[in-house]
């Protein structure tokens, strides 16, 4: 028995599909590294490296295809490093390295070969892709003294390289860019915030025009950290969505929701009201995403259209027949789909005809560059138009003032959100917001 455990704990400490040591086993050998370079005056450098592959690779379902290309890169690794050098595996996409009792010399020569090895092309059966790599390191003991400490500083030298346009390294040098070790700290206290409920969701009315009810909200994830402070969702989701946790995100958000409409809006507005939740490519190139949503609703007892779906990403991705045909399988299931910031970036008028949705919302920043031009009726009009004639409904986002709302009334289109009709509200005042704003629109329009 204790033989079979031995196996067993060995196979837990030896990231399966690689054979290299788990990221458990990393920091075993990086404490005993320590210690004896501690007592021997020996240093080791600590080499954060991430490999960014395609965005469509991220969310390939050919198994085979990255098995094959994880071991090539893993290969190609192996042969840059020495043989008293561990390499330890963090995620799909990072390793940690490190290079035992070694001067920045050698540390320097073995991360240039490693840029030359690792990034380019790699071919599997006729089948090419290319990849790039941004690799940051810190040395012990010159640049800290504990793993956690070095782990984070050669992380945040790793984002500069990216900030940079990557295929380099960076050695800390004691000048750490501020950004890049906030960046740092993000990456690596998301996990534990989702686990620890430190995210909370806030909901921002919309109104419709013809009627001057509140018709929806939308859903917006907020971060408020312990020292970092306010985290904004611009800020994290990228993070998320490059080291692979912006699905684990996202069913933590979508989970909330659901929960927050189960007990606040079921009994007065479950038939009246849409919840608008931002799903991103990463979202809906996941095999099992219908099924992981539906499963949720069922789980709450809730129909699939209460849920309106924002999408929003290059433009280039959603022409993937296979996105469409997912956008097409949560419409016909009976979720809204919704193109998010349309004028800003890269949806253009073809989408509206190609893409299996059922409202279009303008971009803040584009309605504001219109208004601020004078050229928002001659814009905005044949598009409100044409929207309504392919049987599209029209949202507009970050009305602020009166005038903008007069002006959303006049050209004709169907909803609005914005501070004017009322800031993102915690759950627990939501319900007494709508009643407000209901109650407020309503007597404006017996005015």
């Amino acid at each position: 028995m204790d033989h079979i455990n031995k196996i067993s704990n060995t196979k837990t400490l030896y990231e399966p599909s690689t054979g290299l040591p788990t990221k458990d086993l990393l920091l075993d050998r990086f404490k005993m590294n320590m210690a004896y370079g501690t007592r021997f005056g020996m240093s080791t450098a600590v080499c954060y490296l991430r490999i960014q592959f395609p965005i469509e690779l991220l969310h390939n379902e050919d198994q085979k295809f990255e098995n094959q290309l994880q071991k090539l890169i893993v290969s190609r690794l192996k042969k840059c490093v020495r043989e008293i050098d561990t390499i330890g595996v963090v995620n799909s996409t990072d390793f940690i390295i490190l290079l035992t009792n070694v001067s920045k010399e050698e540390c320097t020569d073995i991360l240039e070969r490693l840029i030359s090895h690792i990034k380019g092309d790699y071919t599997i059966k006729q089948r090419t892709v290319t990849i790039k790599i941004a690799i940051g390191t810190s040395i012990f003991p010159y640049d800290g003294r504990t793993t956690e400490q070095l782990i984070m500083l050669a992380q945040a030298q790793m984002y500069e390289v990216i900030a940079l346009g990557s295929n380099s390294y960076r050695i800390y040098r004691g000048d750490l860019h501020n950004q890049a070790y906030r960046k740092a700290r993000i990456e690596n206290d998301l996990r534990y915030a989702v686990k620890h409920n430190h995210f909370t969701v806030h909901y921002q009315p919309q109104i419709q025009l013809d009627n001057l009810k509140v018709v929806g909200v939308e859903a917006l994830i907020r971060w408020e950290h312990s020292e970092l402070g306010d985290i904004k969702p611009s800020e994290f989701i990228p993070i998320a969505e490059t080291t692979g946790f912006s699905n684990e995100l996202f069913y933590w958000l979508f989970r909330t929701v659901c929960k927050h409409i189960k007990e606040h809006l079921v009994d007065t507005y479950l038939n009246t009201i849409k919840v608008s939740v931002n799903i991103s490519i990463h979202q809906i190139l996941t095999p099992n995403f219908e099924e992981m949503v539906c499963q949720t609703l069922h789980d709450f007892g809730l129909s699939y259209e209460c849920i309106t779906f924002e999408i929003t990403e290059s433009i280039n991705l959603y022409n993937l027949e296979v996105v469409k045909v997912k956008l097409l399988n949560l419409k016909n299931l009976g979720f809204q789909v919704a193109i998010d910031d349309f004028g800003f970036g890269y949806f253009s008028f073809s989408d509206l005809l190609e893409l299996p949705i059922n409202i279009v919302k303008f971009d803040k920043r584009f309605v504001r560059s219109l208004i601020d031009n004078k050229k928002l009726n001659h814009v905005i009009s044949p598009i409100i138009e044409m929207s309504h004639n392919l049987g599209l409904k029209v949202v507009i986002e970050g009305v602020e003032r009166v005038q903008d709302f007069k002006e959303w009334q006049e050209l004709k289109c169907d909803i609005i959100q914005g501070y004017f009709i009322s800031k993102p509200k915690i759950v627990n005042d939501l319900l007494s917001t709508i009643e407000k704003i209901n109650h407020d629109f309503s007597s404006k329009n017996k005015e």
